[in-house]
């Protein structure tokens, strides 16, 4: 079993000490369903605008697995908005099964081919035990730590998606290939691929529901996300961008975001899924923020005692 403690002096400590992993930069908004690690990490959903009547439920969903330095968004359909939930729990089960995983360790050349051939397998088998009922989505990204720099494992299959921004560059990619498979439609993913992540790279995970955002005429998806990266702190973005949506009378569709500055990845305790709620859920959320039981305001995020860090928080 690896160490969480890096056994070897990693070169991206100088960014990454503006971070502090900490439960006080664990941040949590009930109102908006969003979370923030200041400098690190920003994410939300968004349901389905109050425009639309008899919400089934909300069908996307986010996982941050903070303890292992797993990130994924998912989408399930009207039909059953709770696969996308059941999916991330089973698979951040799976990777609690490996216990080399740990976001704040500084793999060598070895333990990354390891660790990525365990998640391979184990990911590979556990879309093939899935049933037509638990079709969703699905797009989630390893980071790792290494001695040469940020190392990446993607695993996607659907339309939602990942975009890497380079913020020295300028350029803005997408990484995933779209495409009309789903998880419990097929028996792989559509994509299983290394990365290398450079340091100036910022990352985009989002449903497809991020097509519901409007940019000016001028200016594309890509050029429209690396604006957002160059002048906003990372976990701000998510609520910039659904802020912009609210503006918009018209309805839109479940949104799921998450941004990541990988170079400032630190441990932080604990594994949290938003999402994949159910019609009756979904009622009780609106009717308690209607109620103004939930403030649209950041506060502490609660932790999971030591003894429950592989626990998982629904939130």
């Amino acid at each position: 079993m690896l160490s969480c403690t890096p056994q070897e002096p990693w070169w991206g400590e100088a960014r990454r000490n503006s971070v502090s992993a900490e439960s006080e930069s664990m941040l949590l908004n009930k109102n908006r369903r969003s979370f923030r690690i200041p400098g690190f990490l920003g994410a939300s959903l968004q349901g389905k605008s109050s425009v639309a009547e008899n919400c089934p439920g909300v069908g996307d969903c986010l996982l941050l697995d903070l303890s292992r330095g797993f990130f994924a968004v998912a989408d399930a359909s009207d039909r059953n908005p709770m696969a996308s939930r059941d999916f991330m729990k089973m698979f951040s089960k799976m990777m609690s099964g490996i216990d080399a995983l740990c976001a704040d360790y500084v793999y060598n050349d070895e333990e990354v081919i390891s660790v990525q051939e365990q998640i391979k397998a184990k990911a590979e088998l556990l879309i093939k035990s899935l049933s037509f009922s638990d079709g969703c989505t699905f797009t989630g990204i390893l980071i790792l730590k290494t001695g040469k720099g940020i190392g990446g494992l993607l695993l996607h299959t659907g339309d939602s998606f990942l975009l890497a921004c380079d913020l020295q560059s300028g350029n803005t990619r997408q990484l995933t290939k779209d495409n009309f498979w789903m998880v419990g439609r097929s028996q792989h993913f559509f994509q299983i691929e290394e990365l290398h992540i450079n340091n100036d790279t910022r990352l985009l995970l989002a449903t497809d529901g991020f097509g519901n955002i409007h940019v000016a005429e001028s200016m594309g998806r890509e050029e429209y996300v690396l604006k957002l990266f160059e002048s906003l702190s990372v976990d701000e973005i998510p609520d910039s961008i659904f802020d912009r949506v609210d503006n918009i009378d018209n309805a839109w569709d479940d949104t799921a975001l998450i941004a990541i500055d990988p170079m400032t990845m630190a441990r932080f305790p604990g594994c949290y899924i938003f999402g994949g709620t159910s019609a009756a859920e979904e009622k009780v959320f609106r009717e308690e923020k209607k109620l103004g039981m939930h403030k649209d305001q950041y506060l502490p995020c609660a932790v999971p005692a030591d003894d429950q860090i592989n626990n998982i928080m629904f939130l």
